[in-house]
């Protein structure tokens, strides 16, 4: 992790490559509950099985299982709607460590806080 409190880039590049650097840093930090999703789909696939067996051993209906099928497709839109949630929690981690890294650049070469909201970042 870069020292921001002491980041001055001389040129474009190094405020570019710390950028990237910081923003990957950010995005590499565990996703929450991403367990849970692989959790969720290891069970959907399970059922999804179970179903399929039911209805060749003519142990369902054929509605009964397009009924489970169907509902499976919205627990399947949720899990995405939770993974695009988390994905936009980590695009924001990635924004706000980019522009702490600007902020960051312009304080130490003018002296001037254009972003108030800069935190010295803690020590190792």
């Amino acid at each position: 992790m870069t020292d921001l409190s002491t980041f001055n880039p001389g040129s474009a590049d190094d405020l570019f490559r710390t950028i990237v650097r910081e923003g990957e840093q950010a995005l590499g930090r565990p996703i929450e509950n991403v367990k849970a999703v692989a959790g969720y789909l290891r069970d959907l696939a399970k059922d999804s099985i179970d179903t399929a067996s039911a209805l060749a051993e003519g142990r369902i209906s054929e509605r009964a299982a397009k009924r489970a099928f169907e509902g499976r497709q919205q627990e399947l839109l949720q899990i995405r709607e939770f993974v695009e949630l988390q994905a936009l929690q980590a695009a924001q981690r990635a924004a706000d460590a980019i522009f702490r890294v600007i902020g960051w650049a312009i304080l130490n070469r003018t002296g001037i806080n254009l972003a108030p909201g800069l935190v010295t970042p803690k020590s190792g």
